[in-house]
């Protein structure tokens, strides 16, 4: 360790940074019976496919509360 502190500032490299798809995004989300948000993170290309399915999800249920019935067996 003294050895490191010896050679100087430049001599320890410092971490390469992270290509932007691995970087992590972080999102608050209610948490029931909580008055603090639990602190979610993902990265860019994760988040986009969540959004899909939560949006697929969204549109299933106003179709089927439209017409009041299921497109096949319900769940």
């Amino acid at each position: 360790m003294m050895a490191l502190l010896m050679q100087g500032p430049g001599a320890v490299a410092a971490a390469p940074p992270r290509p932007a798809a691995d970087k992590k995004i972080c999102r608050r989300a209610p948490e029931t019976g909580s008055i603090l948000p639990t602190r979610i993170c993902h990265s860019a290309e994760e988040w986009k496919q969540l959004d899909k399915v939560n949006q697929d999800n969204a549109l299933d249920t106003l179709r089927r509360r439209g017409t009041g019935m299921c497109d096949g067996p319900c769940r």
